[in-house]
């Protein structure tokens, strides 16, 4: 069974990401960098891997908007097997991720967060916040 993604859900989630983000901005670089436990990413280290994510697809996704029209756009994307089956397969519940998975190295933010200056925080916020900004238009 396929997993179809609308766009108008997309920009919820993107809306739902500022607004985390406007509450992660407020944060202290000892909140930004502490991890919930020894396996888990701190705030700034999801937030580096999102930056990496994004730039690693970027051209990508530009090129097939540039190749359609406003009015070639799908009203839904239809997923490719392995991310429906994510999809699927792990869905949030309440906020919350049940079953976290590894990253590949390539989207791994490699960076020691104790040596992380308040202004390196404040830049991959920043560096997030474009992006968010970027996919909404």
């Amino acid at each position: 069974m396929s997993t179809f993604i609308k766009p108008a859900f997309q920009i919820q989630r993107i809306n739902a990401l500022e607004n985390q983000l406007v509450q992660f901005q407020s944060l202290s670089l000892e909140e930004l960098t502490r991890r919930p436990n020894p396996k888990s990413w701190s705030v700034i280290e999801v937030a580096k891997h999102m930056v990496i994510g994004h730039e690693a697809y970027r051209d990508k996704v530009n090129m097939a908007l540039s190749l359609k029209g406003a009015s070639d756009i799908p009203s839904e994307f239809k997923a490719s097997a392995i991310p429906s089956f994510l999809i699927k397969r792990f869905p949030p519940r309440e906020g919350e991720i049940k079953f976290k998975m590894k990253t590949t190295k390539k989207f791994k933010p490699v960076f020691d967060v104790s040596q992380l200056t308040i202004e390196d925080a404040e830049r991959i916020l920043s560096e997030l916040s474009g992006i968010l900004n970027e996919l909404k238009e």
